[in-house]
């Protein structure tokens, strides 16, 4: 099946993106802000938020000049194997702590 050939695969792509996405962004949120003083908290938020905002603009700029000079479909399947090298990144890193400290 070609990317986008199906609008509910399309669809269902980007529900499943949406709700990892904004897991993976509370959960960091969360932790990072469980492990700072109370006193600052508040900044350390907005940094956080100010980063997170500068690294999406940055990624819509990316794609968008990629657009401009590959076919869509190329840029669909390289972000979609993109997105697996954090996941591949965490798993590694997970079996070696396992493998240090095992429970």
């Amino acid at each position: 099946m070609m990317p986008l050939e199906s609008f509910t695969v399309t669809l269902f792509g980007i529900l499943v993106r949406g709700f990892g996405g904004s897991i993976v962004w509370t959960f960091s949120t969360q932790l990072l802000l469980q492990t700072v003083p109370p006193h600052i908290r508040g900044r350390v938020f907005a940094a956080e938020f100010a980063l997170f905002t500068l690294a999406a603009a940055t990624g819509a700029l990316l794609v968008g000049r990629a657009i401009d000079v590959y076919a869509l479909s190329s840029i669909i399947a390289f972000l979609g194997v993109a997105v697996l090298i954090p996941c591949a990144l965490w798993a590694l890193w997970v079996a070696r702590q396992r493998a240090v400290a095992p429970l």
